[in-house]
């Protein structure tokens, strides 16, 4: 059913009405809280499968990601009452940050990241150190590889978060020993370093700047 509700609500040709909006919400903010995933069950599959994975194939990840199309779905479809609906989405993301220690859901929210900005930038800014935890380290790299592998490299986004360009910097080579299935993160860091400066938004002529760490590491 979430998987439906998400296609209809990205459809360009035959989206769900937005007077179907209550309704819409009332099916998948409950299966925010489901129980699937869990920590155990993650933990036997991490050596095969990446956390952004793993969240697309559980109840609780595929309503986080539904939860992010239809909040992109009101603010196309409905900018009168928008702001006033996003508060209910952003109830529901803070509480997984504060008690949700999976790496799938983490690594949604990597992967959402560029979006969330879309939706709220001043949200983003404040809860980004909540998404990119620096306490723990596997959820660290799951939502580092939710955003670093499986989205494009953004102006808006490195500018909120540069300090985490410079962290995976500094775990270059780690990710494997926790998540073996991690092996593409630190190409596409190095993709985005490159893209950055290609936007300007790296100076070489800066002491200490991203590139200069990246290839002294």
């Amino acid at each position: 059913i979430v998987a439906l509700l998400g296609i209809g609500l990205t459809s360009d040709f035959n989206s769900i009405p937005i007077d179907l909006k209550s309704t819409v919400w009332n099916i998948i903010e409950p299966l925010s809280h489901h129980w699937q995933p869990d920590v155990e069950s993650e933990m036997q599959n991490k050596s095969n499968i990446e956390p952004y994975l793993m969240s697309i194939n559980t109840v609780r990840g595929d309503a986080f990601h539904t939860i992010m199309k239809y909040a992109l779905w009101l603010k196309k479809f409905d900018q009168m009452n928008y702001e006033k609906d996003l508060k209910s989405v952003e109830k529901v993301l803070e509480s997984l940050l504060d008690t949700d220690k999976t790496v799938s859901i983490r690594s949604a929210f990597g992967r959402w990241f560029p979006w969330i900005i879309t939706l709220d930038s001043e949200w983003a800014k404040n809860n980004y150190k909540k998404i990119f935890i620096r306490e723990n380290e596997e959820l660290w790299f799951s939502s580092w590889n939710g955003l670093v592998v499986y989205t494009q490299a953004y102006d808006q986004v490195f500018n909120i978060i540069q300090p985490e360009y410079f962290k995976a910097i500094e775990m270059i080579g780690k990710a494997e020993a926790i998540f073996k299935s991690m092996a593409n993160n630190d190409q596409r860091l190095a993709e985005h370093l490159i893209t950055m400066y290609w936007r300007e938004n790296i100076d070489l002529a800066q002491s200490g700047n991203l590139l200069e760490k990246f290839y002294q590491n």
